[in-house]
Protein backbone atom coordinates (compact mmCIF):
# COMPACT_ATOMS: atom_id res chain seq x y z
CA UNK A 1 0.00 0.00 0.00
CA UNK A 2 2.37 2.43 1.26
CA UNK A 3 4.35 1.77 -2.14
CA UNK A 4 1.27 2.78 -4.35
CA UNK A 5 1.21 5.40 -2.18
CA UNK A 6 3.92 6.90 -3.65
CA UNK A 7 4.07 6.23 -6.94
CA UNK A 8 0.55 7.98 -7.21
CA UNK A 9 2.04 10.82 -5.18
CA UNK A 10 4.40 11.44 -8.01
CA UNK A 11 2.15 11.18 -10.53
CA UNK A 12 0.24 13.89 -8.36
CA UNK A 13 2.53 16.17 -8.22
CA UNK A 14 3.83 15.79 -11.85
CA UNK A 15 0.47 16.53 -13.26
CA UNK A 16 -0.25 19.73 -10.83
CA UNK A 17 -3.90 18.10 -9.83
CA UNK A 18 -5.31 20.43 -8.16
CA UNK A 19 -7.24 20.56 -4.11
CA UNK A 20 -4.29 19.17 -2.07
CA UNK A 21 -4.04 18.69 1.27
CA UNK A 22 -1.19 17.95 3.30
CA UNK A 23 1.72 18.99 4.95
CA UNK A 24 5.06 20.36 2.75
CA UNK A 25 8.36 20.99 4.25
CA UNK A 26 11.05 23.36 2.79
CA UNK A 27 14.91 22.23 2.95
CA UNK A 28 15.37 24.84 5.40
CA UNK A 29 13.41 22.77 7.43
CA UNK A 30 10.12 24.94 7.47
CA UNK A 31 6.73 22.75 7.61
CA UNK A 32 3.57 24.42 5.69
CA UNK A 33 -0.36 23.45 5.29
CA UNK A 34 -1.04 23.27 1.66
CA UNK A 35 -3.46 25.67 0.36
CA UNK A 36 -6.78 23.88 -1.25
CA UNK A 37 -5.44 24.21 -4.89
CA UNK A 38 -1.54 24.40 -6.87
CA UNK A 39 -2.13 27.41 -8.68
CA UNK A 40 1.69 27.58 -10.36
CA UNK A 41 3.31 24.62 -11.80
CA UNK A 42 6.55 25.65 -10.68
CA UNK A 43 5.15 26.01 -6.91
CA UNK A 44 3.08 24.52 -4.51
CA UNK A 45 0.49 27.15 -2.76
CA UNK A 46 0.42 26.66 0.90
CA UNK A 47 -0.63 28.46 4.29
CA UNK A 48 1.55 30.80 6.66
CA UNK A 49 -0.79 31.64 8.84
CA UNK A 50 -3.59 33.48 7.54
CA UNK A 51 -1.31 34.67 4.64
CA UNK A 52 -1.38 32.24 1.39
CA UNK A 53 2.18 32.04 -0.14
CA UNK A 54 3.65 30.30 -3.11
CA UNK A 55 6.84 28.07 -2.63
CA UNK A 56 9.04 26.83 -5.54
CA UNK A 57 9.47 23.45 -6.36
CA UNK A 58 13.60 23.55 -6.26
CA UNK A 59 13.22 24.54 -2.49
CA UNK A 60 10.80 21.55 -1.01
CA UNK A 61 12.22 18.91 0.72
CA UNK A 62 8.92 16.67 0.71
CA UNK A 63 5.48 16.66 0.67
CA UNK A 64 2.77 14.14 2.01
CA UNK A 65 -0.96 14.00 0.90
CA UNK A 66 -3.16 13.30 3.07
CA UNK A 67 -4.64 10.52 0.23
CA UNK A 68 -1.89 9.97 -1.89
CA UNK A 69 1.54 10.00 0.60
CA UNK A 70 4.54 11.37 0.43
CA UNK A 71 6.75 12.42 -2.18
CA UNK A 72 10.74 12.97 -1.03
CA UNK A 73 12.44 15.28 -3.17
CA UNK A 74 16.11 15.55 -1.15
CA UNK A 75 16.52 12.77 0.71
CA UNK A 76 20.20 14.16 1.16
CA UNK A 77 19.04 16.92 2.65
CA UNK A 78 16.38 15.47 5.51
CA UNK A 79 17.29 16.43 9.28
CA UNK A 80 18.01 13.59 11.22
CA UNK A 81 17.27 13.23 14.86
CA UNK A 82 19.52 10.74 17.02
CA UNK A 83 16.14 8.99 18.18
CA UNK A 84 16.21 7.81 21.65
CA UNK A 85 13.58 5.34 23.80
CA UNK A 86 11.04 6.99 25.78
CA UNK A 87 12.28 6.71 29.43
CA UNK A 88 8.90 6.93 31.45
CA UNK A 89 9.58 10.32 32.26
CA UNK A 90 6.27 11.86 29.95
CA UNK A 91 6.55 15.31 30.77
CA UNK A 92 10.17 15.79 29.71
CA UNK A 93 10.29 13.47 26.93
CA UNK A 94 7.32 15.03 25.20
CA UNK A 95 8.20 18.61 26.59
CA UNK A 96 7.25 21.47 24.81
CA UNK A 97 9.40 22.62 21.92
CA UNK A 98 10.21 19.15 20.90
CA UNK A 99 9.90 18.38 17.20
CA UNK A 100 6.76 16.01 16.11
CA UNK A 101 5.66 14.06 13.22
CA UNK A 102 1.82 13.78 12.71
CA UNK A 103 1.10 10.82 9.99
CA UNK A 104 -1.17 12.10 7.59
CA UNK A 105 -2.20 9.41 4.65
CA UNK A 106 -5.08 6.68 5.62
CA UNK A 107 -7.40 4.61 3.22
CA UNK A 108 -9.97 5.95 5.94
CA UNK A 109 -11.77 9.42 5.37
CA UNK A 110 -11.95 9.52 8.97
CA UNK A 111 -8.27 8.83 10.13
CA UNK A 112 -7.30 11.11 7.21
CA UNK A 113 -9.40 14.30 8.40
CA UNK A 114 -8.88 13.43 11.55
CA UNK A 115 -5.12 13.60 11.26
CA UNK A 116 -5.83 16.54 9.47
CA UNK A 117 -7.49 18.35 12.11
CA UNK A 118 -4.68 17.40 14.36
CA UNK A 119 -1.52 18.72 12.29
CA UNK A 120 -3.70 21.86 11.57
CA UNK A 121 -4.36 23.01 15.39
CA UNK A 122 -0.73 21.93 16.49
CA UNK A 123 0.55 23.37 13.70
CA UNK A 124 -1.26 26.75 15.02
CA UNK A 125 -0.81 26.30 18.90
CA UNK A 126 2.77 26.24 18.37
CA UNK A 127 3.58 24.20 21.35
CA UNK A 128 5.60 21.43 19.60
CA UNK A 129 7.55 22.10 16.61
CA UNK A 130 5.84 19.64 13.63
CA UNK A 131 8.52 18.53 10.94
CA UNK A 132 7.63 16.46 7.81
CA UNK A 133 8.74 12.49 8.44
CA UNK A 134 9.71 10.73 11.83
CA UNK A 135 13.13 10.86 10.46
CA UNK A 136 13.11 14.57 11.76
CA UNK A 137 11.19 14.07 15.25
CA UNK A 138 11.71 13.45 18.32
CA UNK A 139 8.23 11.42 18.91
CA UNK A 140 5.27 10.41 16.67
CA UNK A 141 1.41 11.45 17.36
CA UNK A 142 -1.05 9.98 15.82
CA UNK A 143 -4.75 10.61 15.62
CA UNK A 144 -6.15 6.65 15.64
CA UNK A 145 -9.66 6.05 13.99
CA UNK A 146 -11.07 2.72 15.06
CA UNK A 147 -13.81 0.51 13.88
CA UNK A 148 -13.81 -2.45 16.11
CA UNK A 149 -17.44 -2.31 17.82
CA UNK A 150 -18.71 1.19 17.78
CA UNK A 151 -16.49 3.73 16.00
CA UNK A 152 -13.87 5.64 18.04
CA UNK A 153 -10.91 7.48 18.15
CA UNK A 154 -7.67 8.07 20.30
CA UNK A 155 -4.48 9.56 20.55
CA UNK A 156 -1.15 7.24 20.21
CA UNK A 157 2.45 8.48 21.21
CA UNK A 158 5.18 7.00 19.88
CA UNK A 159 9.08 7.36 20.62
CA UNK A 160 12.12 8.54 18.44
CA UNK A 161 12.80 4.72 18.09
CA UNK A 162 8.84 4.38 16.33
CA UNK A 163 8.11 2.41 19.21
CA UNK A 164 4.43 2.84 20.57
CA UNK A 165 4.84 4.07 24.28
CA UNK A 166 1.20 5.65 25.43
CA UNK A 167 -2.12 6.47 24.07
CA UNK A 168 -5.03 8.57 25.42
CA UNK A 169 -8.64 7.05 26.20
CA UNK A 170 -11.07 6.62 23.54
CA UNK A 171 -13.82 9.29 22.18
CA UNK A 172 -16.74 8.49 20.25
CA UNK A 173 -16.53 8.94 16.58
CA UNK A 174 -19.88 8.39 15.05
CA UNK A 175 -21.31 10.77 12.03
CA UNK A 176 -22.96 10.07 9.01
CA UNK A 177 -20.20 11.49 7.25
CA UNK A 178 -16.86 10.05 8.08
CA UNK A 179 -15.08 13.07 7.23
CA UNK A 180 -16.90 14.88 10.17
CA UNK A 181 -16.53 11.75 12.25
CA UNK A 182 -12.69 12.18 12.23
CA UNK A 183 -12.89 16.39 12.77
CA UNK A 184 -14.67 16.02 15.63
CA UNK A 185 -13.52 13.33 17.40
CA UNK A 186 -9.61 14.66 16.64
CA UNK A 187 -11.33 18.33 18.02
CA UNK A 188 -11.75 16.24 21.01
CA UNK A 189 -9.21 14.21 21.46
CA UNK A 190 -6.91 17.81 20.81
CA UNK A 191 -8.79 19.79 23.84
CA UNK A 192 -9.15 16.80 26.80
CA UNK A 193 -5.58 15.25 26.39
CA UNK A 194 -3.48 18.43 24.54
CA UNK A 195 -4.69 21.55 25.65
CA UNK A 196 -6.34 20.34 28.91
CA UNK A 197 -3.65 17.64 29.21
CA UNK A 198 0.02 17.54 28.26
CA UNK A 199 -0.25 21.69 27.93
CA UNK A 200 -0.72 21.84 31.65
CA UNK A 201 1.69 18.75 32.70
CA UNK A 202 -1.51 16.72 32.99
CA UNK A 203 -1.53 13.20 32.05
CA UNK A 204 -4.72 11.77 33.43
CA UNK A 205 -6.08 9.63 30.91
CA UNK A 206 -2.67 8.22 29.56
CA UNK A 207 -2.13 4.60 29.35
CA UNK A 208 1.33 3.08 28.86
CA UNK A 209 1.46 0.85 26.22
CA UNK A 210 3.48 -2.55 26.48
Amino acid sequence: MKKSFFIIASLFLSIGVTHAQGLLETVSGKCYYMADEITEANSYTVKNGFDIILISKDSVLLYEDMELGVHLFAPDKIHHTNPTAYSGDASSYFAQGKKVYIPLTSDKIAQRWGSRFLLKAIMEDNYWIVVGCAAEADFILEYVFDEKGSDHAYLRLSDGNKKPVLKTGSVSASDWVPAHAGEESSEKLYKRYLKKGIYKGKWNGFNRIK
